[in-house]
């Protein structure tokens, strides 16, 4: 069986074994990107329709931050929750405004994973267009809700519409900047995603002062119609990048874009003839001697193609013949979407980011609440709080997305998880002794981490599975945000719930938010464990396991190996390598 056949048989062995329910992921998350006319390919080099104003790929960063900036109203949810409950129910404290919060990260996680192949191939500007509809649509239904004191119009109105809504207005902006910036993943990153940490400093404040004029419920009307002004006229600037788009002679995943040999050779002929005509036009004006000189030098260049075509065509025939067994080494960017979503890779970093996420996701809907209820701060208190939490958010998102392009992302991933461990443990300690000044400065520092671990996951993603997989990669880890914000949001609520309704513990008392962030803790650990056994290199991934390994895993620039037949084995980056080498050409 020659090389071809049996890489076919490969290829289809794979396709067999490939499980049902993967095979409708694929199948629904293919590469299928947006089909552009060329009118459409023309029309968007330019930044109007006039063609007066060439597009710029950098003007996409002041408009991805602006949109990010309305959807990051979300974080600010905290400082309705009492609002919300004393309009509908008459109780400040009925707590079932804050269940709103985690509907709608529901639906904006569930908006992402699942309508983002969708939105890659309608292409951005549409996917804005959608977006912003259902955002705004959420916003009036939200007021309808508090106007007819229903509080399931609430939950549909910001949870279900307001949540897809941006949910669609969050990926469309990450996912297109991380295409036009192959050379600055983690900044495209970051900055894509900072934004969202910036609306919430704004509008953790902002609605206290709209409320004090015009109302809760027409609050929601105001906000709406700002934001649908605000996103609509700006989306018909997002676009994707051209077929031929290339950055410093480099495609979006960074290789090099090499000349086709052929293309070198008739380039080279061209040349050659080109030479030919100039040396007949001077022929005329020669004498016999310089005409000789010319025929011998044309005559050179003729002997030189024909053994060039000579060498390639035996290269071309032995190649039939030999087998060669360099191997070509693999890349990231090669890896197919049903095997990178079905990677071991791809799961530990489903898992570890689901642990890294979901204190912030549950913190940031109490924020305020906690804020009032165990230290007695004012609702102005509460807000300027949560617009702070929102800076620090912000910052983690810009700060951690730039220094993984320096550091790289698993070990910024490494830093926020440890230090996310500690924040939370101490912070357990200062909640016990209703310790304000430590309480926020806590908050503070694991919402930074939260927000660096937004700022690094798109760019990541992209160096792991490559550009072509990055919006399927990215939507669907998005998943795992709507089930921390769902999963751990109601886990929180019934416990919280519980404790105030069964157990005689007041709104006041500090108890019922300790005994959740025990098991919060418990995850952040766990991720952390987790992420050291995220492998990063091409060598880690690929190499194949010895005979009885049963563990291989880098740590400190070491690599420690545990198999059956060599027992523990602790070997240097260069014996790796060595490892390495000797695979390849095997």
């Amino acid at each position: 069986m020659n090389e071809i056949e049996e890489k076919n048989t490969i290829e289809n062995n794979k396709k067999k074994k490939i499980n049902p329910i993967i095979k409708i992921i694929v199948n629904h998350y293919k590469n299928n990107p947006q089909k552009k006319t060329e009118q459409q390919i023309e029309n968007e080099k330019y930044l109007f329709i006039g063609k007066r104003v060439k597009f710029n790929r950098w003007i996409l960063f002041p408009i991805a931050i602006l949109s990010q900036f309305t959807v990051g109203s979300l974080y600010a949810w905290s400082i309705y929750n009492k609002p919300v409950d004393g309009a509908i129910f008459g109780d400040e404290n009925k707590g079932m405004a804050p269940y709103t919060f985690y509907v709608a990260f529901f639906f904006f996680g569930g908006a992402c994973s699942i309508l983002g192949p969708v939105l890659d191939r309608i292409g951005p500007m549409r996917s804005m267009y959608i977006g912003s509809s259902l955002f705004v649509a959420g916003h009036f239904l939200t007021a309808l809700g508090i106007y007819t004191k229903v509080i399931w119009l609430v939950y549909i109105g910001y949870g279900a519409f307001s949540g897809a809504g941006m949910g669609i207005c969050y990926i469309g902006p990450v996912s297109t900047l991380q295409k036009w910036f192959p050379d600055h993943r983690g900044l495209a990153a970051g900055l894509a995603v900072c934004g969202f940490g910036a609306g919430s400093i704004a509008f953790g404040s902002i609605p206290i002062k709209i409320m004090a004029r015009v109302g809760l419920a027409l609050n929601f009307v105001v906000l709406g119609s700002l934001f649908f002004g605000i996103l609509f006229s700006i989306s018909f600037i997002f676009r994707t990048p051209p077929p031929d788009f290339q950055v410093n002679g480099k495609d979006s995943d960074q290789n090099k874009i090499k000349e086709n040999s052929d293309e070198e050779l008739n380039t080279e002929r061209t040349e050659s003839q080109k030479s030919s005509i100039d040396d007949k036009n001077n022929s005329q004006v020669c004498n016999n001697e310089e005409i000789s000189s010319s025929s011998v030098s044309q005559s050179a260049t003729d002997d030189k193609l024909e053994e060039k075509h000579r060498q390639q065509n035996e290269i071309g025939s032995s190649s039939e013949n030999v087998i060669i067994k360099t191997k070509k080494e693999p890349k990231f960017s090669d890896y197919s979407l049903s095997d990178a979503i079905t990677s071991s890779e791809y799961t530990i970093i489903y898992l570890m980011f689901f642990c890294n996420i979901i204190f912030g996701v549950v913190a940031i809907g109490r924020l305020s609440d906690m804020c009032q209820n165990m230290y007695g701060k004012s609702k102005v208190v509460g807000s300027m709080v949560v617009s702070v939490n929102g800076a620090f958010n912000l910052f983690g998102r810009l700060m951690f997305g730039l220094i993984s392009d320096k550091f790289g992302r698993k070990k910024c991933y490494i830093a926020t998880l440890t230090i996310q461990c500690f924040s939370v443990g101490f912070l357990i300690k200062a909640m016990k002794d209703l310790n304000y000044e430590a309480f926020i400065g806590l908050i503070w520092i694991s919402t930074l981490c939260y927000g660096g671990s937004f700022g690094v996951i798109p760019a990541f993603l992209n160096d792991m599975f490559g550009s072509k997989n990055v919006g399927a990669t990215h939507g669907l880890i998005l998943s795992a945000w709507a089930l921390a914000g769902v999963g751990g949001g109601i886990a929180f609520s019934l416990i919280y719930n519980d404790l105030i309704d069964n157990h005689g513990y007041s709104h006041h008392s500090a108890y019922p938010y300790l005994v959740n962030y025990y098991w919060i803790v418990g995850f952040i650990c766990v991720g952390w464990v987790l992420v050291w056994f995220i492998r990063t290199t091409v060598p880690e991934v690929f190499l194949p396991p010895i005979k009885g390994q049963i563990l291989r895993i880098r740590m400190f620039n070491r690599y420690l190996r545990i198999s059956k037949s060599k027992g523990f084995e602790l070997m240097t980056n260069q014996q790796f390598k060595q490892e390495w080498d000797n695979y390849l050409n095997s």
